[in-house]
């Protein structure tokens, strides 16, 4: 069901005492194209949403981490919708190592 201001997503934040925040998208599935992998996803289909050095443990998830999901959000669906132009720029780390879920 289609909503005014976009689809309602369903996310994941996960957060240890300490650590950077993860984030998944639950509902509905990130999608990617044929031969495009969706950008800024790592491995385990955490959301990208910032560069180490931007999360200090003293921020409010409220304040940063909500606001980052709804952006990358908002990119997600343009990307989808140009067909594979991710137009949300920032740098996607080549690899990092996630805890478990």
């Amino acid at each position: 069901m289609l909503r005014e201001g976009g689809i309602p997503y369903a996310v994941r934040i996960f957060y240890k005492l300490g650590a950077a925040p993860q984030c998944w998208v639950v509902d509905p599935p990130i999608l990617s194209y044929p031969g495009c992998a969706v950008p800024h996803l790592y491995r385990d289909c955490s959301l990208c949403l910032n560069l180490p050095a931007e999360w200090d443990p003293k921020q409010l998830i409220a304040s940063t981490i909500v606001p980052w999901i709804s952006r990358w959000l908002f990119h997600y669906e343009v990307w989808r919708a140009t067909n594979g132009e991710w137009l949300g720029g920032g740098l996607h780390p080549t690899a990092r190592r996630h805890r478990t879920k």
